[in-house]
């Protein structure tokens, strides 16, 4: 299970933390690979407030945090899209966030999972994946305008990821 949530620092990833656990519930612990803003600070201040331990990694061993292997396959997939879609290079963190939002909705050979796709053992409720499964990255697609309503109702952009349901 992955999420994104765009930052404009290191510093700012306590911030993260909040949405985190404000949209999904606190989970009883994370794991860290020994960052600092991971580890210190406001991040490691709101998630004792929360309860929520931070183990970390052994120093220098990627192969122990599951979540290197996300980013991996997070990072091809996005890369892959951009390059398909020729889409500007300066929209790759909402690129990401679709990414993430589909890897999670999407069943994986993994046994931990039991079958189940990752957004429903994280939440604890069936994915629901119709906010995702109607565009592809940086499609063609025509929206209303309610801000111009009546004159120009209708306008023609590029699908730059899901919104997010309950936003």
């Amino acid at each position: 299970w992955s999420k994104n949530f765009p930052l404009k620092s290191k510093g700012n990833a306590h911030h993260t933390l909040e949405e985190l656990f404000h949209r999904y519930r606190v989970p009883t612990r994370l794991l860290s690979d020994n960052a600092k803003e991971l580890t210190q600070g406001e991040f490691a201040r709101k998630a004792r407030q929360a309860q929520c331990l931070i183990d970390m990694t052994d120093p220098y061993s990627p192969w122990q945090n599951r979540a290197e292997t996300e980013v991996r396959e997070l990072k091809r997939l996005s890369g892959r899209w951009m390059v398909k879609k020729r889409s500007p290079k300066k929209l790759w963190d909402y690129c990401l966030e679709l990414c993430s939002e589909v890897r999670s909705n999407t069943a994986h050979n993994v046994y931990q999972l039991k079958g189940q796709v990752p957004e429903t053992l994280m939440t604890g409720e069936t994915a629901d994946i119709s906010h995702i499964c109607e565009f592809g990255w940086y499609d063609w697609v025509m929206y209303n305008n309610p801000a111009s309503y009546p004159e120009d109702k209708e306008k023609l952009g590029r699908y730059a990821g899901a919104t997010r349901p309950g936003i």
